[in-house]
């Protein structure tokens, strides 16, 4: 057999003309497709694709917008993922290898009716006409709804600012039994890859879970309905809180126990207690109007400012007590209670004040020590003498020589120690209180999930 040139180019030519061309992506077959699916006489959109249905749903969350503590409203941004299966969509792959899925809107497809359970701004039917359906050759419709939720959530300000909130947004198919589709969560949780931080919210937790609820109708009939809980767990920044509501409410109770420092010869004892008792009842004010008008949580810093506003209301009354003894005539008699209290070394501020009667140009700390403990022990020597004088069986007391201003001195330093500590108490209580009750309350929050 005789090869020639001209034979090769004739075998070559017929086999690559053998050989079938690719096909490559064109529009008359996605027309085609619709055309024998979605736009098919045969197919009816309100006819679901089998007796039960399976609809699987996430959530994408893509912001928490804000809390709204005093309406109990969640505002969040994201999109909701479903997605089913209608056979009467599918088609040959291998007729159209090229076609991998194909689009139609919500006037054209079968779809799930959803709504949002606990919305406080919108009630209807979750439903956009210019969003598109994607539909793959095996039948599966996927459908993406971005939405902004403003759902209602239940508050719990025990532990405000150091608290932790559980929210939730249900999603129901009402349109739709349990035994006509099965509803499940595509994932156990929120799907929050593309969450943005929120400056006064730090997402902890998410979860999906699946509910049954159970209608009963006005005949007595009851009907079943699935839905979907996507529940979060955020826990509050507390920087901010901390810087511009704790410490100045720190700060202003303990300025009740400066009233009794003030002498009472200033004059300002009264216009000082009063200023700062309306300062606490302002801040309580604030304080109050940003938290829910609720008793079934009581706020932990409620409680602190109410205390701390009475502690202010006793410090009034006491400095009105302190300087009505400071004003007594000094003719009248030291009752015995008065002159115990006045003689009495309990306070260093006592020896403090006598020392600052001695001069250190002559003295020195120790010297004025010695002596104020010499004066205390001749009057007191001096005193013991001269309490009683026997005349046959009468007895006469001797007038004493302290002053009521002496003794309402004592009655502040008095005041003065013993506010200081209730409120060191209190605040430290109150902390313990707040920080770990609010972690152990984190916590328990995030194990529920």
């Amino acid at each position: 057999m005789v090869y020639t040139k001209e034979g090769e180019i004739y075998v070559c030519l017929t086999l690559l003309t053998s050989i079938p061309l690719s096909s490559a992506w064109n529009s008359s077959d996605v027309q085609a497709i619709r055309k024998n699916g979605v736009l098919s006489s045969n197919y009816d959109r309100l006819v679901r694709p089998s007796k039960i249905t399976n609809v699987s749903v996430a959530l994408n969350l893509l912001t928490i917008n804000y809390m709204d503590i005093k309406n109990q409203v969640l505002s969040t941004t994201g999109w909701l993922e479903a997605s089913w299966e209608d056979y009467r969509l599918a088609w040959d792959v291998t007729r159209y290898p090229d076609i991998t899925d194909v689009f139609a809107d919500e006037s054209e497809v079968w779809r799930p009716v959803f709504f949002i359970d606990n919305s406080v701004s919108d009630l209807n039917i979750i439903s956009d006409s210019q969003l598109l359906y994607r539909i793959t050759h095996t039948g599966e419709v996927e459908w993406e709804q971005p939405r902004m939720f403003t759902t209602h959530c239940r508050i719990d300000i025990t532990y405000y600012p150091f608290d932790t909130q559980l929210c939730q947004i249900k999603l129901t198919s009402w349109g739709y039994s349990t035994g006509e589709i099965e509803l499940h969560p595509t994932f156990s949780g929120i799907i929050t890859e593309d969450l943005e931080p929120n400056g006064e919210w730090l997402l902890l937790q998410t979860s999906a879970k699946k509910n049954e609820l159970i209608e009963l109708g006005a005949n007595g009939v009851i009907t079943k309905h699935w839905e979907i809980v996507f529940t979060i767990v955020t826990q509050r920044r507390t920087s901010y809180y901390v810087t511009g509501i704790l410490l100045p409410v720190f700060l202003l109770s303990y300025l009740n126990t400066l009233v009794f420092i003030l002498p009472v010869e200033s004059g300002e004892k009264i216009g000082f207690i009063l200023t700062v008792l309306l300062s606490l009842a302002v801040l309580l004010t604030i304080i109050t109007d940003k938290i829910p008008s609720t008793s079934i949580e009581v706020s932990i810093l409620s409680v602190y400012l109410a205390i701390t506003l009475c502690f202010s209301v006793v410090s009034c009354i006491l400095s009105v007590f302190v300087m009505s003894v400071s004003f007594q005539e000094t003719s009248k008699p030291l009752p015995r209670w008065a002159e115990k209290l006045a003689k009495s070394n309990i306070f260093p501020s006592a020896w403090l004040t006598k020392c600052s009667n001695c001069t250190m140009a002559s003295r020195n700390k120790t010297s004025c020590n010695v002596q104020a403990f010499n004066e205390n022990n001749d009057l007191d020597f001096k005193e013991r003498s001269q309490t009683e004088k026997v005349d046959g069986d009468s007895q006469e007391p001797e007038s004493s020589s302290l002053s009521w201003s002496e003794v309402s001195r004592k009655l502040d330093r008095l005041f003065f120690y013993m506010t200081f500590v209730l409120i060191t108490l209190e605040t430290i209580v109150f902390l313990v209180i707040l920080m770990i009750g609010g972690s152990v309350n984190s916590q328990k929050l995030v194990n529920s999930l």
